[in-house]
């Protein structure tokens, strides 16, 4: 076969570039296709990364905190380091609710109007908190769990620090 093509140079050429074309015609089609729906598919993907005790984190989560970053931040953060933080976040949950140190709803809402009551006085604005937690965490659920894990995260600091003292020497 390849002394016929060798024979037939035209033929050869022809070929050569019909596949070149097909070739450069599929990506194109396939690419426009595709569009650009990769991070949203990855946003909602609950195939698991990890486990920590009985919680899980999916893919959906390391790309939500992964795409926040980048659109606050303008950068990007390594995954591992992503991974690793929310490693930590459920063990803290863990710990907290083992030792029944987890943050209530009082807490939550007392800690919510304490960061979004402005300086001036005026009264706490219910449609500005929402805005500010959907743009944060995504979502008022995940803002308000993420503030129900730092104060459950202080309250197991303060815990395991409760009982070490330093002395004079």
């Amino acid at each position: 076969m390849l002394k016929f093509f060798n024979k037939m140079e035209k033929t050869r050429n022809f070929l050569l570039i019909l596949f070149a074309v097909m070739l450069v015609v599929s990506l194109v089609v396939f690419g426009a296709l595709s569009g650009n729906d990769v991070q949203q598919d990855l946003g909602r993907s609950t195939e698991k990364v990890a486990r920590v005790g009985s919680k899980q984190i999916t893919v959906g989560e390391v790309a939500n905190i992964q795409e926040r970053v980048l659109q606050t931040q303008r950068r990007t953060l390594p995954t591992s380091l992503i991974l690793n933080s929310l490693i930590r976040d459920r063990l803290v949950e863990i710990e907290a609710e083992r030792l029944g140190l987890t943050a209530s709803d009082k807490e939550v809402a007392n800690q919510i109007r304490k960061i979004f009551t402005p300086a001036d006085g005026t009264s706490f604005d219910k449609a500005r908190y929402e805005q500010n937690a959907v743009r944060q965490a995504g979502s008022v659920a995940a803002f308000e769990s993420s503030i129900r894990n730092q104060i459950s995260e202080r309250k197991v600091n303060a815990y395991i620090t409760s009982g070490v003292s330093a002395s004079e020497e």
